[in-house]
């Protein structure tokens, strides 16, 4: 399943609408940050359903996770790991 990290630019509604449309494929990972997943989806696809258009006005950026390294609690390479091989 594709893994999406969402970054908020200040916006105080995109944590609810994470919440909302990823309520059980999603993680935060820190104050306005977050990782979702969702099958088929695209960087695109995901920042529509989060409202990000100007018609919608929640500010933010969608990344697709391609690769990843890092220094992280044990829970977050967890779920990128149970979210990136479900459905593979």
């Amino acid at each position: 399943m594709p893994i999406f990290a969402v970054m908020g630019l200040g916006d105080p509604n995109l944590g609810d609408k994470v919440k909302e449309q990823f309520p059980n494929d999603h993680l935060v990972v820190a104050a306005d940050k977050w990782f979702v997943a969702e099958a088929g989806a695209t960087a695109s696809s995901v920042s529509e359903k989060l409202g990000m258009s100007k018609a919608q006005g929640i500010l933010g950026i969608v990344v697709t996770v391609g690769g990843y390294n890092g220094l992280a609690p044990t829970n977050i390479w967890e779920w990128i790991k149970a979210k990136g091989s479900a459905g593979a």
